[in-house]
């Protein structure tokens, strides 16, 4: 449902209502928006269960560990807006999908300045080819600094330190208000395991 908030991205929501209709049309009963553990899970004896926990945004692989702190993709959309009307924001995109490049294009309407830099040689690599022309296009009207082949190294009291993947030579962006990421998920699975027991 987050994903269907974000710009271009309503028929998302179209998508999930379309399977919830399903799974209760096959008799599925669904238990949404509540926390369980494993004994919950099994005090309603089920014949089958589908875990459907998530994931979460793994932190950008070369930031340094004393970095100020940076803000998930995922959070920023529950958020949703900055408390106060930012300038200047950097988007470190290691993911690709059409998600990110949503949230991208919100910025775009809520932030004075977005940088978007990635490690890849170039954009949306992970869009089709004609839904990435539609990135790219969106993303150059709405002005979006996009910088490829740069890694992110640090982000220090407003200051983002971003290392080429190539040279290895870094440079920096000064009066970065936030960093927000978006990167490849790790899997939130408490109760697999306990329930395969």
């Amino acid at each position: 449902r987050l994903d269907a908030t974000l710009p271009g991205r309503e028929e998302v929501g179209a998508m999930i209502d379309y399977q919830l209709n399903k799974a209760k049309q096959y008799g599925v009963s669904l238990q949404l928006g509540q926390r369980v553990d494993a004994s919950t899970v099994m005090a309603t004896a089920p014949e089958a269960v589908v875990l459907a926990t998530g994931a979460t945004l793994r932190p950008p692989p070369s930031l340094a560990a004393n970095a100020d702190s940076i803000t998930a993709a995922d959070a920023y959309v529950v958020r949703l807006a900055p408390v106060v009307r930012q300038k200047r924001v950097l988007f470190f995109d290691m993911d690709h999908s059409v998600s990110a490049y949503a949230v991208v294009d919100l910025l775009a309407q809520q932030v004075d300045h977005v940088v978007l830099v990635t490690p890849r040689t170039h954009i949306a690599q992970n869009v089709n080819y004609c839904s990435a022309i539609g990135v790219h296009r969106r993303l150059h009207q709405a002005r979006v600094e996009i910088v490829t082949g740069h890694d992110l190294i640090n982000f220090q009291r407003g200051t983002v330190t971003v290392r080429n993947v190539f040279t290895d030579q870094e440079s920096e962006f000064s009066a970065v208000d936030e960093v927000i990421y978006a990167t490849p998920r790790l899997v939130i699975d408490p109760l697999g395991s306990k329930l395969s027991s």
